[in-house]
């Protein structure tokens, strides 16, 4: 019965070491040079950073975070603008 317990418990161990090290589908994607100059392409249309994520397939996050890196500028909205529409 021991053992029993013993073996349960290595393969939870298991299943959280696995969970832990497989990453999910586009948490670690990394940037290649095409993904930049779509990101600096974009940026200049004035897309939004929500807008440019979702044509990108990327966190708003992960876009301000590789325009930063890449001293991309991105358009700001102010509460003002949205109300103008």
């Amino acid at each position: 019965m021991h053992q029993d317990i013993e073996s349960v418990l290595n393969e939870g161990a298991r299943d959280t070491a696995r969970q832990i090290s497989e990453p999910a589908n586009f948490a670690s994607r990394p940037w290649t040079h095409a993904d930049d100059d779509k990101l600096r392409r974009l940026a200049l249309t004035g897309l939004s950073v929500r807008a440019i994520g979702i044509r990108m397939s990327r966190t708003e996050t992960a876009v301000r975070s590789r325009a930063r890196r890449l001293q991309v500028i991105l358009r700001k909205i102010r509460p003002k603008q949205l109300q103008m529409g």
